[in-house]
């Protein structure tokens, strides 16, 4: 059948993997091509398939996390579709996973047919936001300044904080044993949540909130 969106759908749970391919086969343009139920079984499987959405959990124990996989899959493909659903819906969560370069999140409990939207605008390079989901990150916006711990994820503040100690992005590559691709996506996405623009306005706000301390 022509025109058909070849996804790949990631849970830990079959339960749940056979529940949302139901829900998204109904739709007659969408195709589950293959399941995983880890974070590394999805990396296999996208390197091997090269699917055209990845519909993929975020939480996935014991293993490598949903965040994590994107990771990979963005050095395999640094185009990669990617739309979370998960029964996490924090906010700033929510704000890291889109700068970070998904192309969409739904929760589990929001209805099925807002899956199926986000499943086509990511086919269609288009980044899915629920309504709902843009107030929150707009409110979080102006919530007022915060620590960069607050706002990244493990990783991105590791490499934040290398970066306010002066060392190079080589450097940084190889002390946290990524590679420079997934470090620029880690500094991309630094920007975009921070709201900072180069390394010297990171060392300066390193040092205003005790990160580090000036030398």
């Amino acid at each position: 059948m022509e025109d058909q969106i070849s996804v790949l759908l990631v849970d830990d749970h079959v339960v749940v993997r056979n529940s949302f391919r139901r829900m998204v086969e109904r739709a007659k343009d969408i195709t589950v091509i293959a399941e995983a139920a880890s974070g590394e079984e999805a990396v296999q499987h996208f390197e091997s398939l090269h699917p055209d959405v990845v519909v993929m959990d975020i939480s996935m124990p014991p293993g490598i996390s949903g965040i994590d996989a994107m990771e990979k899959m963005q050095e395999i493909d640094e185009d990669v579709k990617i739309v979370f659903f998960s029964m996490l819906d924090d906010s700033t969560m929510v704000e890291s996973l889109y700068a970070s370069g998904a192309t969409g999140y739904i929760p589990k409990d929001e209805a099925p047919n807002l899956l199926v939207k986000a499943v086509r605008a990511a086919h269609e390079g288009k980044v899915y936001v629920m309504e709902k989901t843009n107030e929150e990150l707009m409110k979080l916006k102006s919530s007022g300044e915060k620590n960069p711990k607050d706002l990244l994820t493990a990783k991105q503040y590791d490499v934040f904080v290398n970066i306010a100690e002066g060392l190079s992005n080589q450097e940084i590559a190889e002390k946290l044993n990524i590679t420079l691709t997934t470090l620029n996506n880690h500094i991309n996405s630094i920007y975009k949540l921070t709201g900072l623009s180069t390394p010297v306005q990171i060392a300066r706000k390193a040092i205003s909130v005790g990160i580090i301390d000036y030398k």
